[in-house]
């Protein structure tokens, strides 16, 4: 039973949808040639590829069955800010204040300007003649 199940598996066809223009020709060329289909209907994929993560809906996303080329809830690591929160509540939990020196060693210096308590504390950081980078 195993291995006809299996057989059958290799005999579906994979089908995968593409949303936006974050390198389709490139994808959709690849897929193709390793016998994926482009799915015609965009609720029936194994893969979809996406220019904004919010085009997937996570809700109704097969875990399991279906791919996807962005992660949800990845902001934690993938945006600077997110980082940042991630990192200094990981370094901040009470297991770990011997350690929160750790976290300048790979991370530099950075506060958020949207917190005006952060931007307090750069303007009182900031010596003279230094430079500092503001990343928007």
């Amino acid at each position: 039973m195993f291995h006809q199940n299996t057989r059958n598996y290799r005999q579906k066809k994979r089908k995968f949808v593409i949303c936006g223009n974050n390198g389709n020709s490139l994808v959709e060329r690849a897929l193709t040639n390793k016998g994926w289909v482009l799915s015609e209907n965009e609720d029936l994929f194994h893969l979809k590829w996406t220019e904004l993560k919010s085009h997937i809906d996570y809700d109704r996303f097969q875990e399991g069955k279906q791919l996807a080329n962005h992660i949800s809830s990845s902001s934690c690591i993938t945006t600077k800010s997110g980082l940042l929160n991630t990192l200094r509540s990981y370094f901040g939990s009470s297991a770990l204040k011997e350690t929160s020196t750790e976290l300048k060693k790979f991370f530099p210096e950075t506060y958020r300007l949207s917190d005006c308590r952060e931007q307090e504390k750069l303007l009182n950081t900031i010596g003279k003649n230094e430079l500092w980078i503001c990343k928007p």
